[in-house]
């Protein structure tokens, strides 16, 4: 990791065009700004039995089309955080892979898949199928095998998290990070992005006098007006299927994509998940589909 001028990294940033120099730069970033320029709290932390653990400053979760060789995609996923775990030094830090698009070439391509324990498998299971529920109804000739090079997954906290978010550190990392994850999405260049969860939805679309929404014209990517189901009202209802996702036009040029909202594949109510399987997770995101798209 390099200790780099913070003006520096945002100088280099508007020439780099692909996700490996991103996210080196990215990874430097999060040094340099934790170490010099920490005006804003934007490492997870938890207290444990009355220790404070924090996340390293050096923890970076790659990610990104879930084929990496894809030169283009068509469906972007955008999620908050993946867990992050202890290093064999006893930190908590990421160690750089992509954790899902690994599990799931091996499943595909190699017939196995090695975890590290069955919560690490249920993760995997889960999201695999909730976020394949989501792609057939947007492509119903969808199959993992033969598709899964046009789908992409990334995460807007790239040092990870605990599985619990603050949503003041979330929202600082994502005011702190915006023109990052900004050119992530400008290099994927996605035609459809499903923002999945309430703390993603809300780091990317606020705006207020000290944070500036992620998702600005002047960024070629643009959202007004999209409600997220997960919201109060849903809530009071105890998550009743509430329609209220609505996609945006995001236009850049020659670039067009449909933006739309939805629950975080292990989304809950209380200690239940509020989608029991990935058959029901479709039947509410057909639903949104629908009303986003007219399309059934």
């Amino acid at each position: 990791m390099k200790n780099r001028a913070w003006d520096d990294i945002n100088a280099e940033l508007n020439s780099i065009e692909t996700l490996s120099r991103l996210f080196d730069l990215w990874s430097d970033a999060h040094v340099t700004q934790s170490v010099y320029n920490c005006t804003q709290e934007t490492i997870p932390k938890r207290t444990v039995k009355g220790v404070e653990e924090h996340i390293s400053i050096e923890s970076f979760t790659k990610d990104g089309p879930l084929d990496k060789d894809a030169e283009r995609i068509s469906i972007l996923f955008i999620l908050k955080e993946s867990n992050t775990g202890k290093n064999n030094d006893g930190l908590y830090c990421a160690n750089g892979n992509f954790w899902f698009s690994d599990y799931l070439h091996d499943e595909l391509f190699n017939g196995s898949m090695r975890f590290k324990d069955k919560k690490d498998y249920r993760d995997f299971i889960n999201y695999r199928d909730k976020i394949g529920a989501c792609v057939n109804v947007i492509n119903p000739a969808f199959s993992w095998k033969k598709d899964y090079s046009k789908v992409a997954y990334m995460n807007i906290n790239k040092r990870g998290g605990f599985g619990s978010t603050d949503q003041k550190t979330l929202n600082n990392y994502v005011q702190m990070y915006a023109p990052f994850i900004k050119k992530q999405i400008e290099i994927l260049r996605p035609e459809i992005i499903v923002i999945m969860g309430i703390d993603t939805f809300i780091s990317l679309t606020r705006t207020t006098k000290n944070h500036i929404c992620v998702l600005l014209p002047d960024s070629g990517v643009k959202i007004d007006n999209v409600e997220h189901p997960e919201n109060k009202a849903a809530i009071r209802r105890h998550f009743r299927y509430i329609e209220t996702s609505i996609p945006e036009t995001i236009k850049d040029n020659e670039y067009l994509a449909k933006v739309i909202s939805t629950y975080h594949p292990a989304a809950t109510y209380g200690i239940n998940s509020i989608f029991g399987d990935a058959e029901e997770y479709e039947k509410f995101f057909r639903k949104v589909w629908k009303k986003a798209t007219g399309k059934t």
